[in-house]
């Protein structure tokens, strides 16, 4: 048992090193090595001897979620909490590993397989919705070659947004935030060349945005 804590202890002592935060170890480390030569001298009776390896065991453990709270990006946690839970399970996949991509600062990859989530439930909405209904709702829908409901995929999807504000499934000011990502943050992500790097509070306003649409209840 004591190897398996002491191999945990070096992983999180390695993490925090990585990371700047020698200091933060020192108490546990001190305190487990203590645990080992105390085991290996007096020989405690059991309970005590469990007692106090639980107790290691826990100061560990606080010290990698301290690590990881203090690594993880800002609002990272708040958002992934609205992500955990999603009924949608495809919804959910697909931004669980967006928030994959953001946890190791692709952030670029976060917001494109975001946005990959929004498309997923705007097909899902068209699909409701018969091939000529689907035409009267902006021109551009107004094509022949749309004869099924996969022809939508060759439709860009601002086009497709303004058919759901039309439709009055968003209002004015989802639909203008919707394509406020649409047209500025999501092209950012995809085309690196367009712009300098985001910044995390970009990052969490954008994220935060396509949550709330893929949240909306329709």
């Amino acid at each position: 048992m004591f190897g398996e804590l002491d191999a945990l202890r070096s992983v999180v002592i390695q993490d925090l090193r990585s990371n700047g935060l020698e200091t933060l170890f020192s108490g546990s480390d001190d305190s487990l090595k203590t645990l080992i030569g105390t085991a290996s001298g007096t020989r405690p009776n059991k309970s005590r001897l469990m007692s106090q390896l639980k107790s290691g065991e826990l100061a560990i453990r606080k010290l990698k979620t301290t690590l990881e709270a203090q690594s993880a990006p800002p609002d990272y946690y708040r958002l992934k909490l609205r992500v955990d839970s999603l009924q949608d399970g495809v919804l959910r996949e697909i931004l669980e590993e967006a928030f994959r991509c953001w946890w190791i600062t692709s952030t670029r990859a976060c917001i494109v397989l975001s946005w990959c989530a929004v498309e997923a439930k705007i097909f899902d909405i068209y699909r409701r919705w018969t091939i000529p209904k689907i035409k009267t709702l902006d021109p551009e829908l107004n094509r022949n070659k749309i004869k099924v409901h996969e022809d939508l995929a060759t439709v860009p999807d601002a086009y497709l947004l303004r058919g759901l504000r039309k439709a009055r499934v968003l209002t004015p000011t989802e639909y203008n935030i919707l394509n406020g990502v649409c047209n500025t943050y999501r092209g950012i992500a995809a085309h690196a060349g367009r712009r300098k790097p985001l910044e995390d509070s970009e990052v969490s306003t954008t994220v935060g945005n396509m949550i709330d649409f893929v949240e909306k209840a329709i």
